[in-house]
C-alpha cells in the first residue's frame, strides 16, 4: 500500500475507474453546487467562458499543420509523405471526417470528459487503416490485476492497443480529471449569476420585492393585482413601463439591484476563473480587460507555450505509442506551431535578417516561412558576412561596390516587395470600398493616409531585410544601414500614402508590381551611392 493510501486509510484496490468513479472523476450524478446549480460536462457548456476555452484549444489543436517525419542520419528529419500514416493524420483518419474534425473532436472530449477515445481499426497486416472517435460516456477504463489498462466500449472489451486515448491531468495517469467536477463551485456560481441576470431581465429589470397592501385582499383582488403587475412589469419588453398600484399598495424591494450585487463584476470574475482552469489567457476568450496592443503578442506566445503545447505533446506521444508500431516504428508526428508564434512584420523582419546574416537561413527558407513560392535554386544558397561568401566556399561571390550584384539581390527580393504592396492594396481597397458605400470616401482617405504607421511596418520588413543582406554582402554588421533604411521607409510610406490618396477613385488600377519595382530601384540607388561614399 502506497504512502498516500496509508495516510488516507484507503484500500489500494479501491481505485477510481469509470465503473466505480471517485468524486473527482464522475461527471454525472454529482450533487448540486452550493449555488443550487447542477454542474456537469453538459450543463457547463452553457457558460460561454467554459465553452470558449474548450472550443479554442480543440480548434487550435485541430487546425495546426502536422507532419509525419523520420529522423535522418545527419540529425535532421525527413517528412514521410509517402507513408499511409501521413494521409491518415494530415488529411482524413476515416472516410467520414477530416483530420481537423478528428483532432478537434477528441481534444474537446479530453478537455470536458475523462479523455478523448478513438478506435484504431487495422487491416489484415496489422497496419492502421482508420481511426474512429468514440463517445467517452460509452467507454469504461479499468486496470487488471497486473496493472494493465483495459477498455470496455458499450459493454464490449477491447485491447489497449486498439484504443487511442488522449487525456489531461489525472490522479493515477490513466484517465483525466473532469474539469466541470473539480470546478463545480466556480462554474456553479457563474451559471447562477448568468441565470440571475436573465431572470432579472425577464422581470423587467425590477429587483425582487413584495407588494404591501393595507388590508387583506379578496381572492379576485389578489388575482387582479398579480396579473396587472405581471402584465405591466413582467418581461424585458416591459422594462421602463410604470407600475400602477391601487388601494394604497406599495412596492418594497427585498433584493439588491445589479449594481449593488456586483453582478457584472461577478460575471467577469467567473470568466477569468474559468480561464484559469484551462490555463487559458483571458484575452483568447474575448475577455480584454487587462490586454493591450503592447502585450497581446506575448500573451499569444504564452498561450502556445503554457496551454497548447501540453495538449500537442499528449497527442504526439500517444500516437507514437499506439500508431507508430511495427514497420512504422521509426516515424513520429510533429505539429508546426510557427504560425501561432509569428510576431508582427517588424519583428519577423529582424528575425530573418539576423538568421540570414549568419548563414542560418536562405532566401527560399524565408519565403517558405512567409508562405511564398521559392525563387529557384539560387534562393537555396546561404551566405556569411564576408563579402557575401557562400558557406563552404573559398572566396567571395560579391565584391564591394559591385552594383550589378546588388541589383541581382534586388531581383530576388522583388517578390517580397510585391507581396507587401499587394497586402497594403487589399486592405486599402476593402476599407475604401466600405467607406465609399457610406458616402464618406474622401473623409476616410484623408484620415487613413494621414497615419502611415501600418505602411511603414509593411514596407519596413522589405527594406530592412534587404539592407541587412547588402550589409552582410559587404562584410558589415547587418545593422549598418538601419538609419538609412528607416529614413527611406518613412519616405516610401509617405509617398505611397500620397499616391493612394490621389488615386483613390481609380483604386482598381493600383499595381503592386509597379510600386514594388520602383521601390527596389530607388533602394538600390541609395545603397549603391552609400557604398561609393
Amino acid at each position: 500500500m502506497g504512502l498516500i493510501n496509508r495516510l488516507l486509510g484507503r484500500n489500494p484496490e479501491e481505485r477510481s475507474t469509470l465503473r466505480q468513479p471517485g468524486s473527482l472523476f464522475s461527471s454525472w450524478s454529482t450533487p448540486a453546487a452550493a449555488s443550487g446549480e447542477s454542474v456537469n460536462s453538459t450543463t457547463a457548456m452553457g457558460w460561454s467562458a467554459y465553452f470558449a476555452c474548450i472550443r479554442n484549444i480543440s480548434e487550435d489543436v485541430g487546425k495546426l499543420p502536422r507532419g509525419v517525419y523520420e529522423a535522418a542520419a545527419d540529425g535532421g528529419r525527413v517528412e514521410r509523405r509517402d507513408s499511409p500514416m501521413w494521409r491518415l493524420l494530415q488529411v482524413s483518419p476515416n472516410p467520414e471526417m477530416t483530420a481537423m474534425t478528428f483532432f478537434e473532436t477528441l481534444t474537446a472530449h479530453a478537455l470536458g470528459e475523462r479523455g478523448g477515445f478513438a478506435e484504431i481499426v487495422r487491416d489484415g497486416r496489422g497496419d492502421v487503416a482508420a481511426l474512429w472517435p468514440l463517445d467517452p460516456r460509452d467507454v469504461m477504463v479499468d486496470q487488471d490485476d497486473m496493472g494493465r489498462t483495459t477498455y470496455t466500449v458499450g459493454g464490449v472489451p477491447m485491447a489497449s492497443k486498439d484504443i487511442l486515448h488522449v487525456h489531461g491531468l489525472g490522479y493515477e495517469g490513466v484517465t483525466g480529471y473532469i474539469v466541470s467536477r473539480l470546478g463545480k463551485e466556480a462554474l456553479g456560481r457563474s451559471l447562477a449569476a448568468q441565470k440571475h441576470n436573465g431572470s432579472m431581465l425577464g422581470n423587467g429589470g425590477v429587483v425582487p420585492g413584495v407588494i404591501e397592501v393595507p388590508k387583506v385582499l379578496s381572492e379576485d383582488a389578489f388575482k387582479h393585482l398579480a396579473e396587472s403587475w405581471q402584465a405591466r412589469r413582467g418581461g424585458a419588453a416591459n422594462n421602463g413601463k410604470p407600475a400602477i398600484l391601487e388601494q394604497d399598495a406599495k412596492f418594497k424591494p427585498t433584493g439588491l439591484d445589479a449594481e449593488k450585487s456586483q453582478l457584472i463584476e461577478s460575471l467577469n470574475a467567473g470568466v477569468v476563473d474559468t480561464a484559469r482552469w484551462f490555463r487559458m489567457p483571458p484575452h483568447k476568450i474575448q475577455h480584454l480587460e487587462n490586454a493591450t496592443f503592447s502585450n497581446i503578442e506575448q500573451q499569444n506566445i504564452q498561450y502556445v507555450v503554457d496551454c497548447l503545447t501540453s495538449w500537442l505533446t499528449r497527442w504526439e506521444q500517444e500516437i507514437a505509442r499506439k500508431l507508430f508500431t511495427g514497420s512504422d516504428s521509426g516515424l513520429y508526428l510533429k505539429h508546426n506551431v510557427n504560425g501561432l508564434l509569428r510576431g508582427d512584420m517588424a519583428g519577423r523582419s529582424a528575425f530573418y535578417r539576423e538568421l540570414f546574416g549568419i548563414g542560418a537561413i536562405s532566401p527560399n527558407e524565408i519565403r517558405r516561412l512567409e508562405e511564398m513560392s521559392p525563387i529557384g535554386a539560387d534562393g537555396d544558397v546561404r551566405y556569411v558576412p564576408s563579402n557575401l561568401m557562400t558557406l563552404g566556399s573559398e572566396g567571395p561571390t560579391v565584391t564591394k561596390g559591385a552594383s550589378g550584384d546588388v541589383r541581382a539581390m534586388a531581383d530576388a527580393y522583388l517578390p517580397v516587395a510585391v507581396k507587401a504592396f499587394a497586402d497594403l492594396h487589399r486592405v486599402e481597397r476593402d476599407k475604401a470600398t466600405r467607406a465609399d458605400r457610406k458616402g464618406k470616401l474622401d473623409e476616410w482617405a484623408a484620415e487613413y493616409y494621414a497615419d502611415t504607421d501600418n505602411m511603414r511596418a509593411s514596407l519596413g520588413m522589405v527594406v530592412e531585410t534587404f539592407a541587412g543582406s547588402v550589409a552582410a554582402a559587404r562584410g558589415l554588421a547587418v545593422e549598418m544601414y538601419n538609419v538609412e533604411a528607416l529614413a527611406f521607409t518613412q519616405d516610401e510610406a509617405a509617398l505611397h500614402a500620397k499616391r493612394q490618396a490621389d488615386t483613390i477613385n481609380e483604386r482598381d488600377s493600383w499595381c503592386a508590381d509597379a510600386e514594388a519595382a520602383h521601390l527596389m530601384v530607388r533602394l538600390c540607388k541609395l545603397l549603391e551611392h552609400d557604398d561609393e561614399d
